[in-house]
């Protein structure tokens, strides 16, 4: 059996294999054996081929597998391990990507059990995610905080999961005029949207701010795409290639 997961929404989607992996391990939790795989590494590939095709030391052998990096391998090398795992009842297979794979194994997991899509919410849709998230965690929110909240985590699931935490510990809600437009601003131009807007921007915040600490708010962010872009402009800068207005400027063109 075959689960694909894809979309910029890093949070949601570690939520959800998580969400699978909770409901195998209660269905299956005397014949169990899971594993995660990283294709983009030297070895996965074979590694998982072999976790398919071999024989579990546990009960009856039913089996899990994470896969991730699937965008980093030959179609034709990941094709029919993939394949296999349709008319396979014993192993699960979850394959998670931010973006949409390409064609070929896109076509192929399309057909999957489950196919669920995490794009990055806005609006009515973000606001709902709060509610929930604010919910799940048992934190009373009002009107006011809720606006305060969008204001400044719009489309950013793991920023504000990570907030409503802090909420819950006892931190005051964030409020949009202690910082009336920096930290909107800096998560402006670290999303997709208008390049003429993003400038508009990163110009006010350089005006502001100095660039190292615009840029070490933005890497502080918890959002798995961002942070390895990030970490990339930061190597660059260390090796003298870049400085923090040159990193800032390319993120923002991006």
């Amino acid at each position: 059996m075959l689960l694909y997961l894809y979309g910029p929404d890093s949070y949601r989607r570690n939520k959800k294999i998580n969400f699978y992996l909770n409901e195998f391990k209660k269905k299956h939790a005397s014949a169990i054996s899971i594993d995660h795989f990283d294709l983009s590494t030297d070895g996965e590939l074979l590694r998982f081929a072999d976790f398919v095709k071999g024989q579990s030391l546990f009960g009856r052998g039913y089996k899990l597998a994470v896969i991730h990096g699937a965008e980093a391998v030959e179609n034709k090398d990941l094709k029919p391990i993939l394949n296999s795992l349709f008319d396979d009842k014993a192993t699960i297979g979850v394959v998670s990507s931010e973006k949409k794979l390409d064609k070929p194994i896109h076509t192929l997991l399309q057909k999957s059990f489950k196919v669920e899509k995490f794009d990055v919410l806005k609006g009515s849709d973000f606001l709902k995610f709060l509610k929930a998230e604010a919910g799940e965690q048992g934190v009373a929110l009002k009107p006011e905080n809720e606006r305060d909240l969008i204001n400044l985590f719009e489309g950013d699931t793991w920023g504000l999961v990570q907030e409503i935490s802090k909420i819950k510990l006892g931190a005051e809600v964030l409020k949009v005029d202690r910082e009336p437009e920096l930290f909107p601003l800096m998560f402006q131009i670290a999303r997709p949207g208008s390049i003429d807007k993003k400038l508009s921007a990163l110009a006010w915040l350089l005006e502001r701010e100095e660039a190292a600490k615009v840029f070490n708010i933005i890497s502080a962010q918890k959002n798995e795409s961002l942070q390895k872009k990030m970490a990339t402009y930061d190597a660059a800068i260390k090796s003298g290639k870049l400085n923090y207005e040159e990193a800032l400027l390319d993120l923002t063109l991006t």
